[in-house]
């Protein structure tokens, strides 16, 4: 294997180590929150149901690009916990909007709360240059694995 392929996989290594950190110390900074928290991707759809009232399921897929039956699953949950609400779609009766409850609400403010403290913890120790060359780089490679 050359080197560049070498370094690939050492590059891939340590985005995958870093990614399950931040998983890690994420389940630790909702665990300190209580129980009954939802899992990090579910509270990431009620984020998106905060930021825009009435998003519709497809509108969740487009935006988190998961597929649509994981998306169908973890809005049924939401649902069922009393975290959304389904509302008619003023304009398609074949679809349904997706409202946050204040419970889903309330959790929204505990996550940010949870993001704020992963952030301190995972890049305290970092400048402010140092963060703007590691969100450049993270742009390229999100770039990169679009193509």
């Amino acid at each position: 294997m050359g080197n560049l392929a070498t370094r690939q996989l050492e590059a891939l290594d340590a985005l995958m180590g870093l990614f399950t950190r931040f998983i890690l110390h994420m389940q630790q900074a909702l665990t300190r929150h209580g129980e009954g928290v939802p899992p990090p991707m579910m509270l990431r759809l009620l984020q998106l149901s905060v930021q825009q009232p009435g998003i519709t399921p497809s509108g969740l897929v487009a935006a988190t690009g998961r597929d649509k039956a994981q998306i169908t699953r973890m809005v049924k949950s939401l649902l069922d916990d009393g975290f959304l609400e389904r509302r008619d779609h003023p304009e398609d009766r074949r679809s349904h909007c997706l409202w946050p409850t204040p419970l889903g609400e309330a959790m929204v403010q505990l996550f940010a709360q949870a993001q704020r403290e992963v952030a301190v913890e995972l890049f305290g120790a970092c400048s402010a240059a140092q963060l703007d060359s590691l969100i450049q780089q993270w742009a390229l490679l999100g770039h990169c694995a679009e193509s």
